[in-house]
């Protein structure tokens, strides 16, 4: 995946086979546009995801499904049991919990409960309703667990992103004929439509857009390429 903060800066995760206990360990790197290079960003847990909310607050996920503030600006306490996240601007919280570690309870109305109780302002969702969630101002954008967008032409999508232009850009389910890698084509949402164009010869397994003008995808062997005025 790749994911850029509010200033521009890039992101990705990083994932390294250890032989001695047979696991991969995650690591989150930054674009150092110096050198080109990734480069190792201290956080304390492995990180699966990163997502940067309205006002670049960093948040993080493990590979154990628990969320973290590290500016503690939303919430000072990990979150756990989580599937995708998104932060709007305010700091609402649109968390899609992992329905298999969710009790009927939880689902009944405990899980939010108690997120109330903590001084969170939270949507609760469940992954066997909903596969991913982005957010773009106060507004959720959702799929369901065929990875098709629940509004926005109902395309399907393998990863989207939010520019701060608000411009939608997204990886589809478009399988790239001609590469003996898995990728997928990058469309942009055109709302007057309620479609998305297809950005001819681009491929690629994750996006990020700074805005419409400024738009990377990671292929499938972690190259980076850029699409400007597109």
């Amino acid at each position: 995946m790749v994911e850029t903060s509010n200033v521009g800066d890039l992101f990705t995760i990083v994932s390294n086979y250890s032989p001695e206990d047979e696991s991969h360990r995650f690591s989150l790197r930054s674009l150092n546009r110096s050198t080109n290079e990734w480069e190792l960003h201290e956080t304390s847990k492995e990180v699966i995801d990163v997502k940067f909310t309205g006002q670049d607050a960093m948040i993080t996920q493990d590979n154990n499904g628990n969320i973290y503030d590290h500016s503690a600006k939303y919430f000072s306490t990990p979150i756990s049991k989580i599937w995708d996240f998104g932060v709007t601007t305010s700091g609402h919280l649109h968390l899609i919990f992992d329905s298999e570690l969710i009790s009927e309870e939880d689902k009944n109305g405990g899980l939010a409960a108690e997120l109330a109780a903590r001084g969170l302002q939270a949507t609760v969702y469940f992954s066997d309703e909903h596969s991913a969630v982005w957010v773009r101002g106060e507004e959720a954008i959702l799929t369901d667990v065929e990875s098709n967008l629940i509004g926005f032409g109902n395309a399907c999508v393998t990863d989207l992103s939010v520019a701060t232009d608000d411009t939608l850009w997204a990886v589809n389910c478009s399988l790239n004929p001609d590469s003996e890698y898995e990728e997928f084509q990058l469309a942009t949402y055109n709302p007057e439509l309620n479609d998305w164009n297809l950005v001819r010869g681009a491929y690629g397994l994750s996006v990020a857009a700074s805005s419409k003008d400024q738009v990377v995808v990671l292929n499938a062997v972690g190259e980076l390429h850029k699409y400007e005025n597109t």
